[in-house]
């Protein structure tokens, strides 16, 4: 009897919320209405649930590869928008009541077969390109660049799947796919309410102690990068990383000679350096590492010595950071109808042929999980059609178009494998099916 034979593609896939380098380039204007010298701009999104440090990161244009460098100290937050745009901008933009830019430099974008990438460490992040594709540089646009525009229009991204704040964050490296033409509206840092809910239990009180012997230094000031505007001070972990959060202490210096002023965080030493100092006065600065897995309520004690010593205490919380990594983008096989296949998973993160879970933020996350039809563009397949535990056992459960929960407590740092399974249906067509799992992590 003759067999139908067909190739059958499964992506496992996951909610953008570990992944550092997910930044989106979320709008263009490069055809402006009034002049392009400084009517010009980009927009840049952060879709993920952590924020990003994007200080040095460039612009490259056809132009020049670094068009445009994002100043140092630059925290793009979760669902945050950041906007760059030429310089002049606030004076010769197409509509007075556009927002400023959160950073301003000569840009320069061409009106047609031209395009423009986000690159960090000479990585290309994100690229963005409108035009006849061979006539841009290949880093400068994903898959197809977008269709030429008319004049005063801007490239907008479109929304992601399932993103409840209404962001730009469809990515799917495809520029004619992820893109459409719009009216220009460009958004800044202001442009959005951070999806953060201050909850007193979570964090300590901020409380300071100092002590003072003799005539040797005094702490007149201590200050500590602070990321709520809430009462206190709150720090947020980097998923998956250690973060350095700046301190500093203002002296009464008195000329001491060889004062050397230290901040001890969860059991290490950081020396200060001596930043500016007159008679009198004297300030310190420096950075203490903040480890991922770190939560509650934490010390930071600095002390100075000198003739005499000196002590501060300041307390901070640590927010809660929930975040998950899979190390897998996903799989593809030839089949047959009738044929049942497996992907095992296992508890070692870099190996991607064989999928993995691990908790990068700092509290034990439970898993939702749900599914695609599988299509061929014809024909459709329930996303029952695939299976998947997390325990390495025979028994799959099988996937739904709708979340399911599991109650997974999956602690901080640990992994936990991801395993799938395939039945091919035995009426199935033949031809080259499509279809996804989604994994997010939830806060237990």
């Amino acid at each position: 009897m003759h067999m139908k034979r067909g190739i059958i593609i499964i992506l496992l896939m996951y909610l953008p919320i570990c992944l550092a380098d997910n930044i989106v380039i979320s709008e263009v204007l490069f055809w402006a209405n009034n002049t392009d010298a400084g009517g010009e701009f980009v927009e840049l999104y952060n879709p993920t649930e952590y924020p990003v440090n994007i200080s040095g990161w460039l612009i490259a244009t056809e132009s020049s590869d670094t068009d445009a460098e994002i100043p140092e100290g630059t925290l793009l937050l979760p669902h945050q928008y950041y906007l760059i745009a030429d310089t002049g901008w606030d004076e010769n933009k197409d509509d007075a009541g556009w927002p400023s830019a959160d950073y301003e430099e000569t840009i320069s974008l061409f009106n047609s077969d031209s395009g423009v990438a986000l690159v960090a460490d000479d990585v290309v992040i994100d690229a963005t390109g409108w035009g006849d594709p061979n006539s841009i540089e290949d880093n400068k646009y994903e898959g197809t660049p977008h269709p030429i525009i008319i004049k005063g229009n801007s490239i907008e991204r479109r929304p992601g799947l399932e993103d409840e704040t209404g962001g730009n964050g469809q990515d799917t490296d495809d520029n004619s796919a992820d893109f459409l033409e719009r009216s220009p509206e460009p958004q800044n840092s202001d442009s959005f309410e951070i999806p953060f809910v201050y909850d007193p239990a979570h964090v300590g009180n901020f409380t300071i102690e100092f002590t003072v012997i003799g005539s040797g230094p005094e702490f007149l000031l201590v200050e500590v990068e602070d990321d709520s505007d809430a009462e206190g001070v709150q720090v947020l972990p980097f998923p998956g990383e250690e973060r350095e959060v700046e301190v500093n202490a203002t002296m009464q210096y008195n000329g001491v000679e060889g004062l050397v002023v230290q901040a001890r965080f969860m059991n290490l030493t950081h020396n200060l350096s001596l930043d500016w100092h007159n008679d009198t006065l004297g300030l310190f600065t420096g950075s203490v590492s903040l480890p991922y897995h770190a939560s509650g309520n934490r010390s930071i004690i600095f002390t100075a010595v000198g003739r005499e010593n000196a002590s501060y205490q300041v307390w901070v919380g640590v927010m809660e950071v929930a975040a998950l990594l899979l190390d897998s983008p996903g799989t593809s096989f030839e089949s047959e109808p009738g044929q049942e296949h497996i992907l095992w998973g296992d508890d070692d993160v870099g190996t991607a042929d064989k999928p993995t879970l691990k908790n990068i933020g700092n509290v034990p996350l439970d898993m939702k999980v749900k599914g695609a039809e599988f299509s061929n563009g014809d024909v459709d397949l329930p996303p029952e059609t695939c299976g998947y535990n997390l325990n390495m056992s025979q028994v799959f459960m099988p996937l739904s178009s709708s979340w399911q929960t599991l109650d997974a407590g999956l602690e901080s740092s640990h992994t936990v494998p991801l395993s799938v399974q395939l039945r091919i249906p035995d009426d199935a067509s033949s031809g080259a099916y499509l279809g996804s799992l989604l994994i997010a992590g939830a806060a237990s």
